[in-house]
Order: C-alpha cells, then structure tokens, then sequence
C-alpha cells in the first residue's frame, strides 16, 4: 500500500508546480508582512530544500565540501546569514534517504549503538526547552544541539558502496586542502585578515590564522575533526601510492596550521588525541606507537616548549591571573553560584545561563521570521560560556551530563572496537580517527563551547554515521 501511494505521488506531473506556486506565495507574505530580506531567504531556503530532495547525494557532497567555508560567507549586516541554507539541506535530506525509505519498507535495519541515548538526549533537549525562561532562545538552543544529528544516519545511508566511500573521502580532502592553502594565503599575504591575541609576557600581539573559518579557534577544531582521519589513511597506504603520501602530508601540514591558530585548547586537545590515537596503537602495534606516534608527539610539544612566545601562551592557559581566565572564572562562579540543589540536578533550562551575563535583548518568533538576525546572534551570544561541560551542566543538570556521557561512552566504545577488531583497514582507519577526534573534542569541551558550533558538530556527526556505514559497504 505504502510503494503504492509512492509511485501515485511520483506520477503526479504538475507537483513540481505546486511546489513552486506555494514557495513563491509563502515567500511574497514574509516580503509583505516582515522584510524583504526576509522573502528572499525564504525563496533561496525552498530551492535549496527542493534541489536537495531531488539530488541528495550531489547535494550531499556539496555540503561535505562547502561547509567549512560557509562561515565566511555570513554576512550578517547585507544578506543575513547565509549558514542557515544548510539547515534545509540536512532536513531535505533526511526526510528522502531516512525517513521516507522507512516509511517505504526499503531500509534495511542495522544495529545502532547510539539510537537509545540519541533518543533520551533528544527527549530530555526538549523537557529543558520547555523548562528554559525565554521559549524561543531555548528553542534555538534546542535546534544548535539536535541539528546534526540527522547526519549519522544520512552519512550512513548515502555512503552505501566503497566507491561512495572513497568519494567521500576525495571531497573531504579535496575541502580540508583548499581551507589548508588559504591558511597560506592568508597567513603570508593578508596578515591583516588573522585575528589578534595579545601576549602580555612578552608585550606583543600574535596573528592567529583562522582560513574561512572566522576564528582560530572554529578553525582548529575543525582540523582537530579531519587531520586524524588523513593522517590515519595517509600512513595506512603511505607505501602504495604517491596520491597517500600526499594525504600523510597534507596531514602534516595541516598540525603546523593548527600550531599557527594559537589556541591554547586546540593544542592540549591535540595532545589528547594524540594519546587516545597511541593508545590504540599500542593495542594493536607497539613498534607503530614507538617508531611514530610518540616520537610525532615529543617533536610536537618540544617545538611549542622551545619557542618563548608559545610557551608563555601556554602557562597563561592554566594562570589564573591571566585577564581571559578571570572573565571565565568570573562567569563560571556567578553561574555555579546561582544554581539550587534542583537545578545541579535538572538543570536550569536550555539558554538559561543568560540570567548571568547581563542579557539586555529578548527575541520573538517575530524576529526570527523577520530574519533579524543581529538581535537573535545577540541574544544567543549571551548564552556562550566557554566551557561545553559547564554550560550542559548549567542547562540540563547532572541529569544531562549523564546523557551526553552516556553517548559519548557509546561512540568511544563502538569506534574503539572497529580500530581493534575492524575487518577491513578503512574500518580500522576510519576507527582510530574517530576515537582520537573524539577524545580531543571532549577535551576540548572544557575549554570552548565546541559540540555545538559550526561546522565541528556536522563533521563529527557526519563521520559517525559513515563509520556505521563502513561494515555493510558493497564492493
């Protein structure tokens, strides 16, 4: 009865222009009753969402490749955010490769390790939405965390063959290249695009590189994602073509642009999934971790020990003196101080940790349909807490964390088996980087409000799903 109806809808010729009359319709009342801003995004946001349905995988490639330059092209002040075009993609595409093959009865089931605590973690996401004080500002703290989660299972569902697999990979390194040689670009011909940090030791200021990426820091967690994925498959095939010495290369280099981003939490959680990734190695190989992760990783922290400006950079992460690490621990006493036995518990309800950082905006359903984007990025920018781990204990309690440990338990569980046990070496390859990127983003997670931000979340989301996927891939 369901493939019935499916082929009915198919026949169906004049849907296409349906579908455009609605869009346009829909698109001229937000022109009329809101802004013109706002008709145009509405236009460009139902095309997006139509071409996604009707090429998915074209367009999930596209979105593989774009988005770590998408931030740059955020222009907030002429053409509204332009980021937001991603969330139709994902939802396009997760509504025909996900749920309407279920609905079809042609998805195959697989075992998903991580379906039970994805599913409490989105009901309790949602119980703190409704717990928050500012509905709407919890609503779009609701949307930062579940957005996506889709991707595992789109990554899984459009990666079906090695062929898909390896396109998978061309375009991932294909993007994290040109993100690579535009750190070039921009670190020896536009040094006054980088972004400053000032280092009192020393009475200097340092250009931090940040590529497309607009901060360091966004652009070293997303070489903390990919770089111990190409450096995995470089080294794995280093000896059978030139094409994966390039890879390993690459890789490489990609650890000096993370060097040159200057953030002192991107290296420490480097260090820690250099660690996880040895570890692993030592469980398998003792000479590999001996001959060249350990010694990778003494050269690593001898050359930042080495030069003075790093290394005062460094101790300045742990100086409680230091005038960044007094605004944290300001707003992390004002926030832990506020909270009652229940909330330590239960949390304080998604976005809530505004009330401690002198929020003087309050944004409606009418803004964001109004596409006023500069009142809704100031009312979200006072919920960032530059500690992921204080802020979901903040907004979810104890209750929360436990979720999200429960989760994180699960992937760092399913990945380490498939780099220990994994049939094939893309399953090993593949596991290995997932663990140590995973280890360093929830290193990294007490430094930065990272598991939200943009494009590390879609990544690290998208390579899960891909990792599942990996097993059951057809030759």
């Amino acid at each position: 009865m369901a493939q019935a109806i499916g082929k009915e809808i198919n026949k169906i010729g004049d849907l296409n222009e349906i579908v455009l009359i609605g869009v346009g319709a829909i698109a001229l009342f937000s022109a009329l009753f809101f802004s013109a801003q706002a008709g145009i995004f509405v236009l460009f946001a139902a095309w997006t969402a139509i071409l996604s349905w009707q090429y998915p995988k074209q367009a999930f490639w596209i979105l593989l490749f774009f988005a770590p330059l998408l931030p740059i092209l955020k222009i907030t002040q002429t053409l509204s955010a332009v980021t937001p075009l991603k969330d139709f993609v994902i939802g396009a595409l997760f509504i025909k490769v996900v749920l309407y093959p279920i609905y079809l009865k042609k998805d195959s089931y697989r075992r998903n390790a991580v379906l039970l605590p994805i599913l409490f973690l989105c009901g309790y996401a949602v119980l703190g939405t409704l717990h928050a004080d500012s509905l709407m500002l919890g609503i779009l703290r609701l949307r930062d965390i579940l957005l996506y989660l889709p991707l595992l299972w789109i990554g899984r569902a459009l990666v079906s063959s090695r062929r898909d697999f390896y396109d998978f990979l061309k375009v991932l390194f294909s993007s994290l290249f040109l993100v690579l040689v535009l750190v070039v670009v921009q670190y020896g011909f536009f040094p006054d695009g980088m972004v400053l940090r000032f280092d009192p030791s020393n009475s200097t200021w340092i250009g931090r590189v940040s590529s497309t990426l607009a901060h360091p820091n966004i652009l070293g967690s997303y070489l903390l994602c990919l770089l111990p994925l190409v450096i995995s498959f470089g080294w794995r095939k280093i000896k059978v073509n030139w094409k994966y010495r390039a890879i390993f290369l690459m890789g490489l280099t990609g650890l000096i642009a993370a060097y040159a981003t200057y953030s002192r939490g991107v290296w420490i959680a480097f260090f820690g999934a250099g660690l996880a990734a040895g570890t692993v190695l030592v469980y398998q190989k003792k000479q590999l971790f001996y001959k060249i992760i350990l010694p990778l990783i003494l050269v690593c922290l001898v050359a930042i020990i080495a030069a003075p400006r790093t290394r005062n950079l460094l101790r300045t992460a742990f100086d409680p003196t230091y005038a960044s690490n007094q605004d944290r621990l300001g707003i992390m006493t004002s926030l832990v101080s506020e909270m009652s036995d229940v909330d330590a518990i239960f949390g304080r309800g998604l976005g809530d940790v505004f009330q401690s950082t002198n929020r003087n905006i309050d944004i409606s359903l009418a803004d964001i349909a109004a596409n006023n984007v500069q009142n809704v990025q100031v009312a979200k920018a006072q919920t960032f807490v530059d500690n992921a781990v204080l802020k979901t204990w903040v907004e979810t309690g104890l209750a929360g964390l436990l979720i999200v440990g429960w989760l994180v338990w699960q992937i760092l569980h399913t990945t380490w088996r498939a780099a220990t046990t994994g049939v094939t070496n893309d399953e090993k390859s593949l596991g290995l980087a997932l663990f140590a990127t995973t280890v360093g983003l929830l290193v990294l997670s007490f430094f930065l409000d990272i598991p939200e931000t943009f494009p590390v979340a879609l990544y690290w989301w998208m390579f899960v799903g891909v990792g599942q996927a990996v097993p059951y891939l057809k030759d």
